[in-house]
């Protein structure tokens, strides 16, 4: 396929087409890469974007039960977890072979995890029977015919998802007796050219780890120097971020576990308002806020033929919710960030590549653009809670790209990683996130890169504050591209 969009003549083909041959090339280019080191990455962890989490989410939510059709392919699915799970171990047997193994503590917290998925063995505590049981309960069938489908579902979880996760918990329970707490990339074999690889593919820049870490630097310096004078303009007299943190924090209060959706639905009809003037398109697809049991705020996009709508998983695991971080949350997942952009691209004309390949640097870049557009557009100036928030969200996108290359290219250990975050945080708040880097490298450096290159483009399109249709023709400009590497989209905004 690359062969043959590489020598197809470009003559014949219109500017927006040969973006998109572009876009494909690069995409393919990626994968070619990555299939390499297909045994590095580690699948099965404890963290939202492994492969048991997946398939907890695919039953959960993303597999549509709206006729019997649905209702049986759901069924047949489940029934084949164990044999999946089977093709998962055997791939990771050859990964162990390799001398790449996750660390022991991810083990331990893993097989924690998938032990409280089984729910004591009883087919009805499960979060997959419980999911089922709402969602069809919802239809309009007859008694019957849902008694037993969730008779299926129930058999299914004992027969297959059962032996399944069983299966998991035993292998990784061997696994750890090879393992170790070492934690970077350049640990394993190749493990220096994967992380750079994975870096090309998350970006979609060619900065390698040394640049992306001093850019994280410099952008740490600044964020910093923002959130101080912040402080003090609202009379809070320190320059530790810890002690403005907890300052913030009591002056924006906190909003309950069962007041979070409520909180989030008030604050994105707000958000929807405040940012109608600066978009000319609005998504078709609806969004729906859904209460979380898990302590991260995600996103889910629509399904495909609408009928399903976006979510919005408001976290509500802890207790009670800091109020300051919501407005930026609410920002970056919804609207006008994730739900905007993944669901206008679902919904244009486009090409498949451009309408459904996700790359990292664009639309995590696009989110964290979105946070700062709210700041920019003055949202928060009655709110300085909230535009703390902002910040302190902005400066821990910045301290990931330094924490994020630390581990995977100069090889701290776990310890020296959570000094570093802390040391930047101005405390332990965000410690817990040191995790997501050690599983999932290179993801979190693409964040602040694609905002800098965003407002870059934004730049050089000329775009004018002061008048918000000049604003919604950047924003329309950049969405209409749909999903596309950074370095493509390059030759639209910066065509020199």
């Amino acid at each position: 396929i690359r062969g043959g969009l590489i020598g197809f003549n470009a003559d014949q083909l219109t500017d927006d087409q040969e973006l998109t041959r572009q876009a494909f090339i690069w995409y393919l280019d990626q994968e070619i890469d990555l299939f390499e080191y297909r045994f590095h990455n580690w699948p099965v962890h404890y963290l939202v974007t492994s492969y048991n989490q997946g398939v907890l989410g695919l039953f959960t939510e993303i597999h549509p039960l709206q006729n019997t059709d649905q209702i049986e392919a759901y069924v047949d699915r489940l029934s084949q977890v164990d044999r999946q799970v089977s093709q998962v171990i055997a791939n990771m047997r050859v990964s162990i072979e390799a001398g790449i193994t996750p660390p022991r503590y991810v083990i331990d917290y893993t097989v924690g995890q998938l032990q409280s998925d089984i729910a004591n063995g009883d087919p009805t505590r499960t979060g997959i029977y419980q999911a089922a049981h709402q969602r069809i309960a919802q239809l309009d069938i007859e008694a019957q015919a849902r008694d037993d489908f969730l008779a299926a579902v129930a058999k299914e979880i004992d027969e297959s998802f059962f032996p399944a996760w069983t299966a998991l918990i035993d292998f990784l329970n061997e696994v750890e007796t090879v393992a170790t707490n070492e934690i970077g990339l350049n640990r394993l074999p190749d493990g220096d050219a994967y992380y750079e690889t994975l870096l090309r593919f998350h970006t979609s820049t060619d900065l390698g780890a040394a640049e992306i870490s001093r850019i994280g630097e410099t952008e740490v310096d600044r964020i910093t120097d923002q959130i101080v004078e912040l402080a003090a303009r609202n009379g809070i007299g320190s320059d530790n971020l810890g002690t403005i943190r907890d300052a913030f924090a009591t002056r924006g209060g906190f909003v309950g576990s069962d007041q979070v959706v409520s909180t989030y639905e008030t604050i994105i009809a707000e958000s929807s308002a405040f940012f109608e003037p600066y978009f000319g398109r609005q998504p078709q697809s609806d969004l729906e806020i859904i209460n979380d049991p898990g302590p991260v705020a995600f996103y889910i996009g629509p399904s495909i033929d609408g009928a399903r709508p976006g979510s919005f998983h408001a976290g509500t695991g802890n207790e009670s919710v800091p109020a300051y971080t919501m407005r930026s949350l609410a920002t970056h997942e919804a609207i006008p960030g994730h739900h905007f952009q993944i669901s206008l691209a679902q919904e244009s004309d486009l090409p498949s590549p451009r309408k459904f390949f996700i790359n990292t640097g664009q639309v995590e870049g696009w989110a964290l653009y979105a946070e700062r557009l709210a700041g920019d557009l003055g949202m928060y100036v009655d709110d300085p809670e909230s535009d703390f928030g902002r910040l302190d969200l902005e400066l821990l996108r910045a301290a990931r790209m330094v924490v994020d290359t630390g581990i995977h290219h100069q090889g701290w250990s776990r310890d020296r990683a959570i000094d570093t975050m802390e040391s930047i945080m101005g405390g332990p708040s965000y410690n817990q996130e040191v995790d997501r880097y050690v599983m999932y490298p290179g993801q979190a450096t693409a964040y602040m890169l694609g905002m800098l290159e965003i407002l870059s483009f934004r730049d050089g399109f000329g775009a004018d504050f002061d008048e918000p249709t000049s604003l919604a023709e950047f924003h329309d400009r950049f969405l209409e591209q749909g999903n596309m590497p950074l370095l493509v989209l390059q030759k639209v905004f910066n065509p020199g």
